[in-house]
This record gives C-alpha cells, structure tokens and sequence, in this order.
C-alpha cells in the first residue's frame, strides 16, 4: 500500500546520482536550471507522498517503517548530494557547486517538513545529513561562544557555570561530527533556555529559573547532578529536623515525573538521581534525630532538679548577679549555663530565652516570696549557727 508513496523519493536519489556522475564541462546555467526544477518537483511529490501515506489505511508500525525509511533514504540522497559538492568546490566547479548546493537546501527543508509535520513517526535516532546543523542553525558557533561568555558574566553559581560552559563546549564539537536529530533538538533546547534564564540581568530568580528549565528537560549530566544535591543541601535549613521535612517534601514533588528528553540515555532521569539523594538523606536525618533525641534523654536526666518555679530561679539570679557574686559572667552565659545545668519546678525544658524573659519582668509578688524564701535562710542560719543570740532575741521579745 505504502510503496506506491515511495517513487519520489526514488526519484530524488537518481538525480543526485546523476548530478554526482556528470562531468562539470556538461552543465551550463539551463541545464542546472532544469535539473533543479525536477529536483523542486520530486520534492513537492515527496511532501504529497508523505500526507497520501499518512491518511491512508496503513496501520501505526507500517508507517512507523514507511517514514523511517523514507528520512533514511533522504539521509542518503543528502549525502550523495553533499559528497558531490564537495567534490565540486575541490574541483573549482562553480556551475555545479551552486546546482548541488541549492539541491541540498530543497533537501534540508524536506528534513524539517518531515520533523514539523509527521512528529510521531519522525525517527529522531537517525543522524543528520553533512552540512544539516550549519545550514538549521548558521550561528550556532556565535551562540555558543557568546553564551559562555554571558554565564561568566552572570550571577549563576561557579559550579552551574562550570556544567554548563562544559557541555556547551562538547556540544559545539559534537554539531561537527553529524548528532542525532534528538541530541541536536536537546543541544538547541538547553541553549536557548540558558539564553531566555539569562535574558534578566542580575536577577535573583535567573539561578532558581535555570535550575528548574534544566530539570524539566531531564539534564542527567552527573555535574550538574552534584551541583543540585549541593544546592538542595544548603536550601535544607540548619537544623536536622528542617533538613528531614525538606527532603521528605522534594521526594513526594519529585516522586513520579516523567520526562520525554534525556541527556544520557544510559543514564537514571534526574529525578529519579535525586529521590535516591533524598532518600540517602532521610535516612541520615533520621539517625541524625534519634542520636539529637538520646543525647537529651541523657541530658535531660543529668540536670540538677529545682524545687522552684521559673519566676523565682530568674529572681535569685538577678539577686546573685547584682550583689557581684558572679565574677566576669554576661547574663546571656549566666542564662544559658542555668538552662543547660538546672530544671526549674514543672518545666523540664527551661530555656535560656524564657530564664531572660523571667529575669527582665520580676514583680513585687515574686520578689515578695523570694523574701520569704530568703527569711527563711537567715532563721535556719541562726538557728544552727547562732543558738545563743536566738535565745536571747526569744527572752527579750517575751519580756
């Protein structure tokens, strides 16, 4: 059924092969002229051949083959194309240099026709045709470097810079050596997102826009794999308990997606890199916890227990501190060194912050039990130091 849509491109490759056998001496502009105007219209018919193909009865595996077979056979007709005008311009064959180049051009755009039109039987594996990426994209070499001057310009993080200007520079050898069509759209992909993350000078979102761009399009690279778990590790928090719900929340967010690029294929998607990473530091977190949680059960059972309350701890300090009896000591060591040592009545976790609190707004009423507290310390004194003189204060009080 297909085959009949394949005569055009049968066509195409028996004009290159004539173009390539055909001595320069025997084309003059009209022949060139005619020559091209056949290629216009096998190409033309190949554009037809391919929407007939494409609405016809033929089942999703027939055309998946039909159409790889025909980008192969254009590959093929391309490159008979791009050897022979090479040939040409060695031979200083102008006539036919121009012919073929002009040729290879109406190729190319039947490359992108394909690509553009027919996405879902476009087998993006096939490497491009010679010449392809420079005629796509001239200034592909200018971007580049002008990219990579850009990023070291920009506020992006030094390790970002280093991946990307890395992989910019693989990619622009990469372009010479005829890439897949998918490792070109994804090279062309991650340029011009760097370019449109970069676009906003000294922005404070470049950085987080370009590392989510990145991750969108599943850039697996193992450098930039390092760069996220180092940055995700410092937007963790400083205490083990925020590090753990950080790491438990980029888990469920990431848990799931699915990319349709990839960097390397022989690698995991980049989320799927980071939920290992995640995990590996829930795991650790929750260690980390049980290690914290121990310590302050040893701790907690280490302190010297009040019988008094909070109010009257903090009164007896300032009493302590005010008489002088504290040498060289800030109130803030003196609070935290309370905190850590003592544990006040009904309240075992006594804070440093709390003990200021307390220190700071002491009222009559607990100053007036303080007293109380304190009388009864001189009675005691007296009373197992000074058995005579409390003698004699009970005769004189009586009489």
């Amino acid at each position: 059924m297909l085959k009949e849509h394949s005569y055009a491109i049968d066509g195409l490759l028996l004009k290159a092969t004539q173009a390539r056998n055909e001595p320069d001496t025997s084309f003059n502009a009209a022949l060139a002229n005619d020559w091209l105007k056949e290629m216009e219209q096998f190409s033309a018919r190949v554009r037809q051949d391919w929407t007939l193909a494409l609405y016809s009865d033929s089942g999703e595996i027939s055309l998946q083959r039909y159409f790889a077979f025909q980008l192969t056979s254009l590959v093929t007709v391309t490159e008979e194309l791009y050897a022979s005008r090479a040939q040409a311009e060695a031979e200083g064959a102008v006539v036919q240099g121009k012919m073929l180049t002009h040729g290879l051009h109406l190729l190319y755009e039947l490359v992108v026709f394909q690509q553009s039109h027919f996405p879902r039987y476009f087998d993006a594996g096939q490497m491009t045709p010679g010449g392809f990426v420079l005629w796509r994209f001239p200034d592909i070499h200018s971007r580049y470097a002008d990219i990579n001057n850009r990023l070291k310009a920009s506020t992006v993080a030094v390790e970002l810079q280093t991946v990307l200007t890395d992989y910019f520079k693989q990619a622009s050898i990469h372009l010479l050596s005829r890439p897949t069509y998918r490792s070109l759209v994804y090279s062309m992909k991650i340029l011009n997102g760097t370019e449109e993350a970069l676009g906003i000078s000294e922005s404070q979102s470049t950085l987080p826009n370009l590392i989510q761009y990145l991750t969108r399009l599943n850039f697996n690279h193992l450098g930039f794999f390092a760069f996220l778990a180092n940055y995700h590790h410092m937007q963790s928090g400083s205490l083990v308990a925020e590090r753990l719900s950080y790491c438990r929340q980029q888990t469920i967010l990431l848990k799931g997606t699915k990319h349709q690029d990839i960097y390397d294929e022989m690698l995991p998607s980049i989320s799927e890199l980071l939920v290992e990473w995640f995990k590996e530091k829930i795991t650790e977190h929750q260690l980390a916890l049980k290690e914290i949680k121990a310590l302050k059960t040893v701790h907690q059972k280490n302190k010297i227990h009040l019988n008094l309350p909070l109010t009257y701890v903090a009164c007896l300090l300032k009493l302590f501190y005010e008489a002088g009896i504290y040498n060289s000591v800030t109130l803030t060591d003196l609070f935290k060194f309370t905190a850590v040592h003592y544990q006040a009545k009904r309240q075992a976790n006594m804070s440093h912050k709390s003990l200021a609190k307390e220190y700071y707004s002491i009222d009559q009423m607990t100053a007036a039990r303080v007293k109380d507290l304190l009388l009864q310390f001189v009675a005691y004194l007296n009373r197992h130091y000074f058995p005579v003189w409390v003698g004699t204060c009970t005769i004189i009080h009586f009489y």
